[in-house]
């Protein structure tokens, strides 16, 4: 029986397969691993600044909306952009609760992080059943130290954030969450 003799990698090779590894396992704990684990949301301000913004949907050409003139009932923000996939979903969650969602909250979709076309596009496209708007130069969004899409927030009248997630929810557990926070507010 002969036995040939393990061949090695030459140093070359081995630096390949280390630089290799290092890259993939940077991709996966910079660009990956958030997916699975979002950091909880924090949030620079307790409170909901007033804003203004253009609407994208559900108004006319020009319209604009103000957080002071949301204050009948909670606020479900919704921060997106049309490139990000999980906003997407998001989206697609949304308009499944709408329903259970609009007799006890306001919902308004943000559009923040791309060009006012690409937003106005996916909005149209979308055809959400709630009004978006478009974060102009991401002032709001940086105000709220919103780092990550899709984030969804759960606003009480007077502005004071009771919720908040950075996680793609499905339409069960965003009204799930919109009683959570309802609940807590009460309490």
């Amino acid at each position: 029986m002969s036995s040939e003799p393990k061949k090695s990698l030459s140093p070359k090779e081995a630096r390949r397969v280390a630089i290799g590894f290092v890259l993939l396992t940077g991709l996966f704990a910079f660009v990956l691993y958030p997916y699975f684990r979002p950091a909880p949301a924090r949030f620079a301000v307790a409170n909901i600044p007033d804003f203004e913004l253009e609407l994208i949907s559900g108004g006319s050409p020009g319209d604009r909306v103000r957080r002071i003139d949301l204050t009948d009932k909670p606020l479900i923000l919704d921060f997106w952009a049309s490139w990000c996939a999980p906003c997407r979903g998001q989206t697609h969650s949304l308009i499944q609760a709408y329903p259970k969602l609009a007799e006890r909250a306001t919902v308004l979709g943000i559009a923040t992080g791309e060009p006012l076309e690409a937003a106005k596009k996916y909005a149209l496209e979308s055809a959400t059943p709630y009004s978006n708007a478009y974060d102009d130069d991401g002032l709001l969004a940086r105000t709220l130290s919103v780092s990550t899409l899709p984030t969804l927030l759960i606003v009480d009248p007077t502005g004071r954030i009771l919720a908040a997630t950075t996680k793609q929810l499905s339409a069960e557990e965003i009204v799930g969450l919109l009683d959570t926070a309802l609940e807590s507010a009460e309490n």
